[in-house]
């Protein structure tokens, strides 16, 4: 199955706070005084070539720029401070 880009999105189209972050967001490279200090702030992108039909917009959260690139980063991190 080949994906071919539509041409239906001539108009501007509200964008979803964290997409609207990701595009101005630069990688984070100060250090961090521990690991913790790292989790949150995940970047979501848009996948527009993906979308099954006009009107439906997906999108991929970048789970591996947590610092175990894992999506249970936040839990984790909400047990150790509960446990603190």
């Amino acid at each position: 199955m080949r994906i071919q880009e539509t041409t239906h999105r001539d108009e501007p189209r509200p964008r979803h706070p964290a997409v609207e972050r990701s595009k101005t967001s630069k990688v984070n490279t100060t250090p961090k005084r521990s690991i913790l200090a790292a989790i949150g702030n995940t970047p979501m992108v848009e996948l527009p070539n993906l979308s099954p039909k006009e009107g439906i917009r997906l999108y991929a959260k970048l789970e591996g720029h947590n610092p175990t690139g894992s999506v249970k980063d936040r839990i984790a991190l909400c047990m150790i401070e509960q446990a603190e």
